[in-house]
């Protein structure tokens, strides 16, 4: 079976080719959002991070730690896969824009009717080798617009490995840093247990002398016992913490386990950028408005199904009954034609796609202006609580020397017998709240310090998502 070509292809092709230029549905345009103009609790600095944000806090463990995660944690790697997975869905879409080219060979031994009587059959083999090509003429862009939409979802996934990343790094260094104050805490209560037996062991030795009596014996034993309790009360939260990090990590709990040690760590001074550069530099800012771009191109995608949808067949082969003359050229099949398909009457279910396709770039814009409105949030907040908190430890440590100078007072006041054992221990219990509140606003300044890195995007590169390589 054979049929020939159009007489004259030469003129319809400018046709096709002029249809093929036309393209359903907006072009892409960022929506406006409102960009102040500076931040209201810091002065903008030139410099921008760039690279490991978290090398900004000069702690070598947390380096450590947080590349471990970036490599272990498992968090990321569904993130990865998603990524691969939006990649693949890209390279489908994008064979689209191109023939489809099948083998589609057969063999097939058959028995025919060949006259009136029953007898007269006929038994026939018939063998055909055929090569099928197909195309769908992008008149009116669907298939552009649907790789579009795909290039940009796959973008969006790049972007969120990103958001994923930096989230995963900042929770580590958070992790880190409470578990360094609880280290902190507890050498505080140590030292606190130290000296409250010492006035113990004081009291002690003045009511053997006669002079304290069993009323203040109690009150020692009672505020030794209470600072060992507290003490012990850390160990459960520092445990907490040290699962937490194994997790984060990529490891089981009871394989993780950290020495003890100190906090100390110098509170960075980090740069801040303008509010308008702040939407290039923020991955999840990135992943919403390439989500939008997606939705944008779905709009197109769904106004094309307005219109007929032409298709290109040929088929170039051979045939024969007998397989060892298949290849003679005698032998040869061939057939060229198309079809189109245009819709008459649906019931309403071209628009209403064209409605949904709309609304959800609507929510798609929406979520993008929200996430803007976040990050603007986001980066103040942390200005907001590093500037507090930054005044609250001036404050705070006026109120530890204060504390200090008390407790020597208080105690050299009770062994020379001008003060009760109660001001003593109340001059103790204010040193212990001051060391405490000073080495929590310590650690709180480390804590908005993280947030602030991970608001400001950390050292991620704001180019655009990559390109998925060819294959």
């Amino acid at each position: 079976m054979t049929s020939k070509p159009l007489r004259r292809p030469g003129a319809i092709l400018p046709v096709l080719l002029a249809l093929g230029a036309c393209t359903m549905g907006p072009d892409y345009e960022r929506p406006p959002v409102p960009v102040p103009e500076h931040w209201k609790e810091a002065t903008p600095r030139d410099q921008a991070l760039r690279g490991d944000w978290w090398e900004e806090f000069r702690d070598p463990p947390l380096g450590d730690l947080i590349r471990k995660a970036l490599q272990a944690n498992q968090t990321i790697a569904q993130a990865v896969g998603r990524v691969a997975e939006a990649e693949a869905t890209y390279r489908i879409t994008g064979a689209q824009q191109v023939p489809f080219l099948a083998a589609d060979p057969s063999a097939v031994r058959q028995k025919l009717f060949t006259g009136i009587t029953s007898d007269s059959t006929a038994t026939r083999s018939l063998f055909q080798l055929p090569l099928n090509l197909s195309y769908e003429v992008d008149l009116w862009g669907r298939v552009r617009r649907s790789v579009e939409a795909s290039r940009a979802a796959f973008q969006a996934t790049v972007a969120d490995l990103e958001v994923v990343r930096l989230g995963v790094g900042a929770e580590v260094a958070q992790t880190w840093f409470m578990l360094r104050h609880v280290d902190l805490d507890r050498q505080l209560l140590r030292e606190t247990v130290d000296l409250r037996q010492q006035t113990q062991d004081l009291v002690e030795v003045r009511f053997r002398n006669g002079v304290a009596n069993q009323l203040e014996v109690a009150q020692s034993r009672i505020e030794l016992a209470q600072a060992q309790s507290d003490a012990a009360a850390l160990d459960r939260s520092r445990a907490l913490l040290e699962h937490a990090l194994a997790q984060l990590t990529g490891e089981p709990a009871p394989d993780v386990s950290f020495p003890d040690r100190r906090l100390d760590v110098a509170i960075p001074s980090l740069p801040v950028l303008l509010p308008s550069d702040l939407l290039e530099r923020r991955p999840d800012v990135a992943e919403a408005e390439r989500r939008m771009m997606a939705a944008n191109a779905g709009i197109g995608i769904a106004k094309s199904a307005y219109f007929p949808a032409v298709n290109l067949a040929a088929l170039l082969g051979v045939e024969s009954t007998d397989i060892r003359h298949l290849f003679r050229r005698s032998n040869s099949i061939w057939s060229l034609g198309g079809s189109a398909t245009a819709p008459l009457f649906q019931g309403g279910a071209v628009d209403a796609g064209v409605d949904v396709a709309r609304a959800q770039y609507d929510e798609a814009v929406a979520a993008y202006r929200q996430s803007v409105l976040v990050a603007f949030q986001e980066v103040e907040d942390a200005l907001s609580s590093l500037s507090v908190l930054e005044r609250q430890a001036a404050a705070q440590d006026q109120a530890l020397k204060a504390a200090q100078q008390a407790v020597a007072l208080a105690r050299r006041r009770y062994e020379e017998g001008l003060a009760s054992l109660l001001d003593l221990l109340d001059t103790q219990r204010s040193l212990l709240l001051a060391q405490r509140g000073a080495s929590l606003i310590y650690r709180d300044r480390l804590l908005a310090s993280v947030l602030l890195l991970r608001a400001l995007g950390g050292g991620w590169n704001p180019n655009p998502a990559r390109e998925p390589a060819p294959r």
